[in-house]
């Protein structure tokens, strides 16, 4: 158990503070952060992400190939 507290862009740790003295000073209690991170990321939210990020670039890529051969063809004409 961590207490934290956010000042601006920079957080204040405290481990040395009990949780009523962590709650009655006005930090907040952190869960360890591995517990946090297996909680959060998993296989699946990986394999969404790799999807969405692959699928965006194909995309986007066939839409400038599209966009290409279509300029080459009213060049042409």
């Amino acid at each position: 158990m961590q207490c934290a507290q956010a000042q601006g862009s920079v957080l204040i740790l405290r481990p040395d503070l009990t949780l009523e003295n962590c709650v009655a000073s006005g930090f907040v209690v952190l869960a360890d952060s591995s517990d946090v991170m297996a909680q959060q990321i998993t296989s699946d939210s990986l394999g969404v992400a790799f999807l969405w990020g692959f699928g965006a670039v194909m995309t986007f890529w066939f839409l400038g190939f599209k966009v290409g051969i279509a300029r080459k063809l009213i060049s042409k004409s």
